[in-house]
């Protein structure tokens, strides 16, 4: 793609681009300001001409009318783009209605696996909460998509904090707020934050605890497995301790 070449899928051209993402194929999605001010998204798969897949100021995917506001993260998996986007808050859209995660299905196409507001699966009622963005999530791998988000309860009120895995198909309550917590003292789940995903679906997440601390669990087909706990001697430091954690940037986990 070039500066003020058209953009595929739309009116405009090209103005700037601003960033992209690689998956282990070679392919690209790239995130490029146009000529009508909005900012989109496209893909190339590495031969013939990219193609579209989301632009601000046009209709959001999977919306017959509402414009989509704002693209924020993106990443490219082994099935296609993945974008956390808000909505316009138009037509009945609210700030408790506006955020939205896209990834792409096992068959290659775009869905919306999470939005404020939709019903959360296996939570008997109760919808997704706000915050579906934030420093720490989602992430991605070639398995599929992970986010952290606060329930909201069917009746109202202050909802417990989960962690959902997306697998192409399904997506799945893998941790939910006062779970318990092994070999942590009886501790429970309280957060989840700064988590990474390797291609098999196994996540390294840091995990809040209740009544006090924080530590790392890996979640697995099992039992979280306790990896580290604030507090416990720093392998090969002497008497230091280990601290507590929340950047993923920080983490990291291989396919073994």
């Amino acid at each position: 793609a070039l500066r003020f070449e058209a953009a595929p899928g739309t009116a405009y051209t090209y103005q700037l681009f601003n960033g992209a993402a690689l998956n282990d194929a070679g392919e690209v999605l790239f995130w490029a300001d146009v000529s009508s001010g909005g900012r989109g998204l496209w893909r190339w798969t590495g031969s013939g001409e990219e193609s579209f897949v989301a632009l601000t100021g046009e209709v959001a995917p999977g919306f017959t009318t509402v414009p989509l506001d704002t693209i924020g993260y993106f990443s490219l998996t082994a099935d296609g783009p993945v974008f956390f986007g808000l909505l316009e808050r138009v037509e009945g859209v609210t700030a408790t209605t506006d955020d939205v995660v896209y990834a792409a299905s096992s068959s290659g196409d775009l869905v919306r696996i999470a939005r404020e507001d939709d019903l959360a699966p296996g939570l008997g009622g109760a919808k997704f909460g706000s915050q579906l963005f934030d420093q720490s999530s989602p992430v991605s791998s070639d398995f599929g998509t992970l986010f952290h988000n606060r329930s909201e309860p069917a009746g109202g009120g202050f909802g417990d904090n989960c962690l959902w895995r997306y697998d192409g198909s399904v997506t799945t309550l893998i941790a939910i707020e006062g779970d318990f917590a092994p070999d942590a003292s009886g501790n429970t789940f309280r957060g989840f934050f700064g988590s990474v995903m390797n291609d098999l679906g196994v996540t390294l997440t840091h995990v809040r605890l209740d009544p006090f601390g924080s530590a790392l669990y890996r979640f697995g087909d099992g039992p979280p497995q306790l990896v580290a706990i604030e507090g416990m001697p720093a392998p090969g430091t002497g008497t230091n301790l280990l601290k507590a954690t929340e950047n993923r940037d920080e983490l990291g986990i291989n396919d073994a």
